[in-house]
């Protein structure tokens, strides 16, 4: 009788925990708006060639919560300039995109989630070629759509301020002069939220 007991208020706890949570999290639904900055890592190879550079990029998101585990995202990314020369020629490789996708949210405390993130995002790809003697320069672009994901944590201040930390890939394969890129995009993302 007594394991009983303990087991009955064991269980009553855990209830009015998940409760607690559930009621936090209650106020998820809506609109929300996010901004954050990160270091982007483009891995950038073709036949013959293959170089890694890293840079500052940004991304934009607007956010609706149907309900307080499932999101629908718009958000748009700048992941910043490539760099690369060699033999005389400057090489500079950009890349954003828009992005639609959905976000599932997995509460572990009254402030805390996890969060996934998966979509299609439709790239613009620009690649310049420099002569570094004459200044002359060749530009080309590509567009394309890939899809993309994301993983990462979020801590609410309340109930409209949150700030996250999520890291993303995305893979593209561009082509220019007739020739097939592979850009493979990751990063680590830091973003504050609004939520309305």
């Amino acid at each position: 009788m007594k394991k009983l007991v303990q087991f009955t208020s064991l269980a009553s706890i855990l209830a009015a925990s998940a409760f607690a949570t559930a009621s936090a999290n209650e106020n998820l639904e809506g609109f929300s708006v996010q901004a954050g900055v990160g270091v982007f890592t483009q891995d950038l190879s073709a036949p013959g060639f293959a170089n890694e550079e890293s840079g500052t990029g940004i991304n934009l998101r607007a956010s609706y919560n149907f309900t307080p585990r499932i999101a629908a995202d718009v958000s748009y990314a700048d992941f910043g300039e490539y760099e690369h020369s060699e033999a005389g020629l400057n090489e500079t490789f950009n890349t954003s995109a828009f992005k639609v996708g959905a976000t599932g949210f997995y509460p572990i405390s009254d402030s805390v989630q996890l969060f996934g993130r998966v979509g299609v995002a439709f790239w613009d790809s620009e690649f310049a070629i420099t002569e570094s003697s004459s200044g002359e320069s060749l530009s080309f672009s590509d567009t394309g759509n890939s899809i993309y994901w994301g993983l990462g944590g979020e801590y609410a201040f309340n109930e409209n301020l949150t700030i996250a930390i999520e890291v993303v890939y995305l893979d593209i394969e561009p082509t220019f002069l007739n020739t097939e890129f592979e850009n493979s995009i990751s990063g680590t993302l830091a973003s504050i939220k609004y939520s309305f």
